[in-house]
């Protein structure tokens, strides 16, 4: 599965599109105006992929490490 995390410059998360698709297949949501778009490692939500609730509890604890190249990671927000 890859994930692409929709980000300010500071990494603050907007949303994060995640599809599992064959190898050459690309596909994603058009970002909002000055929004970066970055594909990111580390999203393993397990059990809690389908609790909605879980899921922003998850992105409002993190950011987007916006110092390392793609594939970024997420990071425990400051």
């Amino acid at each position: 599965m890859r994930a692409f995390a929709h980000h300010d410059r500071k990494g603050v998360i907007h949303s994060v599109v995640l599809f599992d698709a064959p190898d050459g297949v690309e596909a994603g949501v058009e970002p909002e105006l000055g929004v970066l778009v970055t594909e990111t490692d580390g999203v393993d939500l397990g059990d809690d992929a389908d609790n909605l609730d879980a899921v922003r509890k998850f992105l409002d604890s993190r950011k987007v490490e916006v110092s390392r190249p793609s594939p970024a990671r997420f990071v425990d927000r400051d």
